[in-house]
């Protein structure tokens, strides 16, 4: 299965939609995960006919909502995700996933450590902000191992990594439901 995550389109709709087409035609993600600023801009991908999983950013009014988790959990393929806006709100995930998504900082970065995954696939608002260019991750779920990658819409490879399921099944925390 694969995941594309996109994160902080703050509106810039064509930017979103270009990871999107990406994601869904060249990397054949089958499932996308919208990490926040803007909500909007997922409901918009939901409505154009994409399965998208997501969760506020702080400068949406979803956020401040009783109604709108500001925290996902999901299981896909036996790997256990978790997502939020912000790096401070995934970690409380932290026993709850093996992979953590989270956006905000707009720094596309992959950490592997002793306890699973962080991925910030980075942002879409500009073509560059806060000094990285605008980028997405692709999460490849496989029989063997979990393929991470972030791209930018031009193709370039920010960060990437690999890791065997069996390293990751050591970490399974409690089984959550099957998306």
């Amino acid at each position: 299965m694969r995941l594309g995550i996109v994160s902080d389109s703050h509106g810039n709709r064509k930017l979103l939609f270009q990871a999107v087409d990406r994601l869904t035609e060249q990397y054949q993600a089958e499932v996308l995960l919208h990490l926040g600023d803007d909500y909007e801009d997922a409901i918009e991908i939901k409505h154009a006919g994409y399965d998208v999983w997501m969760v506020p950013g702080l400068w949406c009014s979803a956020y401040r909502s009783i109604k709108v988790p500001n925290t996902l959990l999901q299981v896909f393929e036996g790997i256990s995700i978790g997502c939020a806006h912000t790096p401070e709100e995934v970690m409380g995930l932290r026993n709850k996933a093996v992979i953590l998504l989270h956006g905000h900082t707009h720094t596309p970065k992959i950490t592997v450590d002793k306890r699973g995954i962080v991925m910030n696939p980075g942002h879409l608002k500009a073509a560059r902000d806060r000094g990285s260019p605008a980028s997405f991750g692709l999460i490849d779920i496989q029989s063997e191992a979990v393929d991470l990658c972030i791209f930018t819409l031009d193709g370039g490879v920010v960060d990437q990594c690999t890791v065997k399921r069996a390293i990751l099944a050591a970490l399974v925390p409690p089984i959550l439901p099957e998306s």
